[in-house]
């Protein structure tokens, strides 16, 4: 875009500014355990046990949480002795995005370090002192579902077509009077 065609839509009174401000910009410096209950309220309202992805159940994978991921997002020092401190109720198994290394999206790698499993990690959007916008990413592999079994990795089989699969989700939420994070609703839900 030229400057002058900016100019000319500002001109109209069209202009705005966009811009994205990191939760210490914003003011708002939230405690780990904070953290960990937006973490489980995201979980619990875009993703519960009982839902699938790829036609694979929630409850049959292990959801892999990229915790230095999520801290560095939310203005934290990232130090992984503290994600104790984070209480996360739901099951995850601590990770970071090595996972996805042997990844792709075109089906053309056997992403086995991912296998079944579901990467996840949560981002800030706004955040006031009682309500917030939170993103939370997905992200999984695709493989033949037919091949499943409960328990196992992907065999030589499944993992010749693996398309990576993401998605990120708007999830609203807000505080109770004791103080809690719980969610409210969904967002916009990118594919990608």
């Amino acid at each position: 875009m030229t400057t002058d065609y900016v100019k000319s839509i500002c001109q109209l009174g069209l202009c705005f500014i966009m811009a994205s401000t990191s939760v210490r910009a914003q003011g708002i410096l939230l405690a780990p355990r904070e953290i960990g209950q937006m973490v489980d309220a995201s979980l619990e309202g875009v993703v519960p046990p009982n839902t699938s992805l790829s036609q694979i159940p929630i409850s049959k994978r292990t959801i892999l949480f990229d915790y230095d991921r999520t801290m560095s997002a939310f203005g934290q020092r990232v130090v992984r002795e503290d994600f104790q401190k984070m209480g996360v109720k739901r099951a995850v198994v601590l990770s970071s995005r090595d996972v996805l290394d042997d990844c792709g999206q075109a089906g053309d790698k056997p992403c086995m370090r991912l296998g079944w499993q579901v990467y996840v990690y949560l981002q800030p959007m706004t955040i006031a002192k009682a309500e917030a916008i939170v993103k939370l990413h997905l992200i999984w592999a695709d493989h033949d579902p037919k091949r499943f079994v409960d328990g196992q990795p992907p065999s030589p089989a499944t993992r010749r077509r693996s398309f990576l699969t993401e998605s990120s989700v708007e999830v609203y939420l807000k505080r109770t009077t004791s103080g809690e994070w719980v969610f409210v609703r969904t967002g916009v839900a990118t594919a990608g």
